[in-house]
């Protein structure tokens, strides 16, 4: 190396200094060398936001289970005209009737609530939602008796003994355009639906009563025009059956009467 400086020389590796690639790096060395790097913050916080929703998830799956269980346990009224159906279909569909006897004890505003969500989400034209819900509990004793004061004389003998009365009201025309929305009872009859299924999973009865006076409803509550009183329900629970083997079973048409295929009245099949 004569002419060459030792000082500006590079240096000579041995055989340990050249890198050996022995496969991937450990991962315990990485987070040694740069413990604040973004990488760890990041996997902490996933793993912080993925616990707690699961968590939640669980607890209310548990308490919807011990209700469901319970409502069976008790052999609950709303158990003693199950559909007796010809393919499997859910429970509270199966449960689902309209009783004219109610236990006239209170609902908490939670339940109620519970079936209200459940109509919420129904399924509607342009998710227009046209449904509206008057809410008259058995405590608010003005509301109440100003509510069963709509029916006709027949249902208020024995909607009085209702936990709560609700009057549906549908908008008849959509908000973004003013335009008629000839959907509009259907889809206030699919919220209908949802509030009926889980009020009777949760042992809650339904009892929807066209027998009511719309005019005297739309004056004592205010009503608008372009919202029109639909149906008052009767929400509460059923009272136990002196003999619940009486209960008139049942009954609904064959699927030959009202499912066609190819033209109208001949039977899908």
């Amino acid at each position: 190396m004569r002419g060459c400086s030792l000082k500006n020389a590079l240096p000579l590796r041995t055989k340990s200094s050249f890198p050996v690639n022995d496969g991937p790096e450990p991962l315990r060395p990485l987070r040694a060398r740069n413990p604040s790097s973004p990488q760890k913050s990041t996997r902490l916080k996933s793993t912080r936001l993925k616990s707690t929703p699961l968590k939640s998830t669980r607890l209310k799956s548990t308490r919807l289970k011990s209700t469901r269980q319970t409502h069976h346990a008790r052999g609950h009224p709303m158990n003693v005209k199950r559909a007796v159906v010809e393919h499997p279909i859910l429970e509270p569909l199966a449960e689902r009737w309209s009783p004219y006897e109610f236990d006239p004890r209170p609902i908490d505003r939670a339940t109620l609530f519970t079936c209200l969500e459940a109509a919420r989400w129904a399924a509607s034209s342009y998710n227009e939602q046209p449904w509206h819900f008057v809410v008259a509990l058995r405590e608010d004793t003005g509301d109440f008796a100003k509510m069963l004061g709509c029916l006709v004389e027949f249902n208020q003998g024995w909607a009085k003994d209702a936990s709560a009365l609700l009057l549906s009201v549908v908008a008849r025309s959509f908000r973004k355009n003013g335009t008629p929305n000839r959907m509009a009872e259907h889809d206030l009859g699919l919220a209908m639906g949802n509030f009926s299924a889980q009020a009777t999973a949760l042992g809650v009865a339904v009892h929807q009563m066209a027998g009511f006076n719309p005019s005297q409803a739309r004056h004592a509550w205010g009503i608008p025009e372009g919202f029109d009183p639909l149906t008052v329900v009767a929400v509460g629970y059923v009272r136990p059956p002196a003999d619940p083997a009486a209960a008139t079973a049942r009954a609904r048409r064959p699927f030959r009467e009202f499912v066609f295929s190819g033209s109208w009245n001949r039977p899908w099949q």
